[in-house]
Formats: C-alpha cells, sequence, structure tokens
C-alpha cells in the first residue's frame, strides 16, 4: 500500500483484502490498516535584506506555511541583536520573542514583527554600516527542537 500526496498523519487508512477459492465456497478476508507517519516541513516567507533607519520601527513582514501532513501546534522564535521586538501587536519585550500557533495541513500564518532600530549614539548604538540579522525559527513545541532551517532578514 502506498499513500498518496494527500494523506496526512492525522488520518485513518483501512484497505480490506478479499480472498475467496472453489468457486466462492472459502471466503476470507483481512483489513489492512495504514500508519502514516509524520511529516514535519514548514516555509518561512520574509525578505532577505531590508533597509533600517536608525530611531525607527521598522516593520518585517513573514509567512510560515505549514507543508507537512498534520495539524502543528509550533514555537515561533524571533531574535535579532541590539534591537528591540514585538510581534503580534505584543508590547516590545526584548531582543528575543516567542510565539505559539496552530497551524493546519496546507495552511499558512502571516503576521509581522516589529524591529525597533536603536538611534545613532547613546548606549545601544548603530555605526554607519552596521548590520544585523533578525532571525525567524519554527520549533517544536514540545521539544523546542526546530523544524527544518531558520530564515534570516539582513537588516
Amino acid at each position: 500500500m502506498t499513500a498518496n500526496s494527500g494523506a496526512n498523519a492525522d488520518g485513518f487508512y483501512m484497505a480490506t483484502v478479499l480472498v475467496s477459492a472453489n468457486n466462492g465456497q472459502i471466503m476470507l478476508s483481512s483489513n489492512i490498516v495504514a500508519n502514516i507517519s509524520t511529516l514535519h516541513s514548514f516555509s518561512i516567507t520574509a525578505p532577505s535584506q531590508m533597509s533600517v533607519t536608525p530611531g525607527m520601527q521598522e516593520q518585517v513582514d513573514f509567512e510560515i506555511l505549514n507543508n507537512g501532513n498534520s495539524i502543528e501546534t509550533v514555537t515561533i522564535d524571533f531574535t535579532v541583536d541590539n534591537m528591540t521586538l514585538s510581534v503580534g501587536g505584543n508590547a516590545a519585550v526584548g531582543n528575543q520573542v516567542s510565539i505559539t500557533q496552530t497551524i493546519g495541513i496546507g495552511e499558512s500564518f502571516a503576521d509581522q514583527v516589529i524591529v525597533y532600530v536603536p538611534s545613532i549614539g547613546g548606549l545601544t548604538s548603530l555605526t554607519k554600516g552596521d548590520s544585523y540579522d533578525l532571525t525567524i525559527t519554527v520549533n517544536n513545541l514540545s521539544s523546542g527542537a526546530p523544524y527544518d532551517g531558520a530564515k534570516r532578514v539582513e537588516l
């Protein structure tokens, strides 16, 4: 039995095999239950590079698509050095923010992360030409292990 590309790990799949012999005098049947392995796969869409202005808030749009075969509840981590972040309209909380989201099979989650870029000068300051990476990672909710690769946005 081979699963088609639309089979998902959350489904129940069974085939019944009928065998007859002696012109139908012997009839046997058996049920075969298929166990579809879970495939965890996500793609993250965000710009690869963005220009930012010191002292301003910059909005980075992103989308995460569940390419796997099961509904997933995941942790999405956002990290950047020397800047403050907020996601989903929440208050700015630091340089690392995590949110939890459930994403259906073939569905996506889109939002934006707000990056608070420091001013030139001061304690946390930028120098002309500095660049920092905003990293977006999709992680297993239970283990914290990352799925697939992370997306880096150069700021």
